[in-house]
């Protein structure tokens, strides 16, 4: 027999598996470790908002935005780290079941849980972090990086000798 939450929880799975976005913008900024903020973003874009208020009402986080340009389409987003984690473990159960999403959600649970682990506060794992992202990037069919891979590394390593040659002084 097939229990009501079981059912709901397969719906919003399928749902994640059809729609569901995993990404993970890098930002330029200066005040930061590296030079380089990591920012995940998990999210579903819809025109009905009747799903979207199910599934956050159903997972308890998240919000639902309408999306900027296009009327009547709305964006359910999760983008709060505690929320994320939330998120990650709802899929952490399901993640045998995973089929078209299953890479995307594991490239980006290790993401969260190395910026969770500070990982971003070591070079190196900035650095493992950022070529996550990357790999990330090309599993999606929409998936687009303004800078390639090696500018943004470049700029990790330019904000670390800028680090080394000031405390060398």
């Amino acid at each position: 027999m097939v229990h009501e939450e079981d059912f709901k929880e397969g719906y919003i799975l399928g749902f994640i598996e059809a729609e569901g976005s995993f990404s993970v913008s890098i930002k330029f900024q200066r005040d930061v470790f590296g030079g380089v903020r990591l920012d995940p973003v998990f999210s579903i874009t819809q025109k009905n908002r009747e799903v979207l208020e199910a599934i956050k009402e159903h997972l308890g986080i998240g919000r639902i935005i309408e999306k900027a340009g296009q009327p009547n389409t709305y964006v359910y987003v999760v983008d709060n780290f505690n929320e994320l984690v939330k998120l990650i473990n709802f899929l952490n159960k399901y993640a045998d079941f995973m089929i078209v999403k299953k890479r995307q959600f594991l490239i980006f649970r290790e993401i969260a849980n190395g910026l969770v682990n500070g990982e971003h506060l070591h070079i190196n794992g900035l650095k493992r972090l950022v070529k996550l992202a990357y790999e990330l990037t090309k599993e999606s069919e929409k998936g687009y990086r303004k800078y390639d891979l090696n500018h943004v590394l470049s700029i990790i390593d330019k904000w670390d000798l800028g680090r080394n040659v000031s405390t060398s002084l």
